[in-house]
C-alpha cells in the first residue's frame, strides 16, 4: 500500500485488491472533491483529474475506496 500526503492533509490510498478487472477496461473516477492542484511536501505540484494523479499514474480500477493506479515509464532510446 503506497500512502501520500499532501499539505491540505490529503491523503490518498493506493492499493491492489482481489478481483481486479484490469484488462476488462473498468471504468474508474477519482472523487470530484480531489480534483484540482495540490502542493506534496518534498515532491511539489500535483493535479489530480478525473482519471489522473499527475505525480502517481492513471487510475485503471477501483473498489469501494481503494484505486488502482498504473505509472507507465517511458523510455527513451538514444
Amino acid at each position: 500500500m503506497i500512502a501520500v500526503n499532501v499539505e491540505v492533509k490529503l491523503v490518498l490510498m493506493v492499493a491492489m485488491f482481489s478481483g481486479l478487472k484490469m484488462l476488462g477496461g473498468s471504468s474508474c473516477a477519482l472523487p470530484v472533491s480531489w480534483q484540482g492542484d495540490w502542493y506534496e511536501s518534498d515532491v511539489g505540484r500535483v493535479t489530480i483529474t478525473t482519471t489522473n494523479i499527475s505525480t502517481k499514474g492513471t487510475c485503471v480500477d477501483t473498489d469501494h475506496n481503494f484505486y488502482l493506479l498504473e505509472n507507465r515509464l517511458v523510455s527513451l532510446s538514444y
